[in-house]
């Protein structure tokens, strides 16, 4: 095929975009940009590009930019949100989550992020109420119920958020993140052999996924 239009341009980056290729893909969206100047979704995809990169500053202009073009979409919005939480723009970061949601009730991610930014602002009642309603949305995504347990944990409920550590891992074997999670749990709770065993296995899953 030969690629010229932005919408081939697009098509052609995403492809190289989920096979990692960001060099490839952002190439393909500059295009894109070339061939239709202010392309709402190569402005965000290059803006997703820039924040999987570190560059966070320039995720959130690009992302921005995308979203004056075209402020109805949610994704656009809750990755703005993920950019402006990388900088440590928590505030920011929840206007943006809100937002989407205020679009999409049920955009899963932008639910478990702003649960998370409730949770790191000691906002813990509100965080549960994310967490739960992403969990109810979802029972089977394992970043859902992973997130329910931090929140969990975080008041003081660990029998719960240790079932729910376990539930994130039967759902996915290799989420380091939850065996790490699991492995704290159990210690607070004064398991301390099962604890080990949550920390060796995290650190296995690790290791495999480096």
């Amino acid at each position: 095929m030969i690629v010229g239009r932005d919408a081939d341009w697009i098509r052609l980056g995403l492809q190289e975009h989920q096979a990692g290729k960001l060099a490839e893909a952002e190439a393909c969206y500059r295009a894109a940009l070339k061939e239709k100047p202010r392309h709402a979704d190569a402005l965000h995809l290059l803006g997703v590009i820039a924040h999987q990169s570190g560059r966070h500053d320039e995720a959130v202009r690009l992302i921005r930019e995308a979203i004056r073009e075209n402020p109805l979409v949610a994704g656009y919005h809750s990755n703005c949100g993920e950019a402006l939480r990388e900088q440590g723009n928590l505030d920011e970061a929840a206007l943006c989550y809100e937002t989407a949601l205020k679009l999409q009730p049920e955009h899963l991610e932008a639910l478990l992020n702003l649960a998370s930014v409730r949770r790191s602002q000691g906002r813990l009642p509100d965080a549960l109420a994310l967490a739960e309603r992403a969990t109810r949305l979802n029972p089977r995504h394992p970043g859902a119920r992973n997130n329910l347990g931090n929140v969990l944990a975080a008041t003081g409920r660990l029998a719960e958020a240790i079932h729910e550590s376990r539930a994130a891992i039967e759902l996915r074997p290799n989420y380091a993140e939850a065996h790490f999670h699991l492995g704290e749990c159990l210690r607070q709770a004064g398991e301390v052999p099962a604890a080990a065993a949550a920390y060796q296995a995290g650190d296995r899953k690790s290791t495999r996924l480096n």
